[in-house]
């Protein structure tokens, strides 16, 4: 009710608009915003998601993890 005048809001449903009418925009907006951000997911590789998800700290953590991951593992072959 805030962003959304009621008078604009009743003129596109086609009655006064209610408190119902904005629960229903709100939800479908929602369902709308998290199909989009799924499919959009969907086609980048995980790299490139999880540098958009996260910050640089972040990032600076799993890159010393993968680093202390890599001199802990033997070369295969050697026992």
């Amino acid at each position: 009710m805030l962003i959304l005048n009621p008078s604009v809001l009743g003129t596109v449903v086609g009655q006064d608009a209610t408190v119902h009418d904005y629960a229903v925009l709100a939800w479908f907006v929602s369902s709308m915003g998290m199909v989009g951000g799924a499919f959009g997911s969907g086609l980048e590789d995980d790299g490139t998601v999880r540098n958009a998800a996260y910050g640089e700290r972040q990032r600076q953590r799993w890159q010393k993890l993968q680093e202390e991951k890599e001199v802990w593992e033997e070369p295969e072959g050697e026992t």
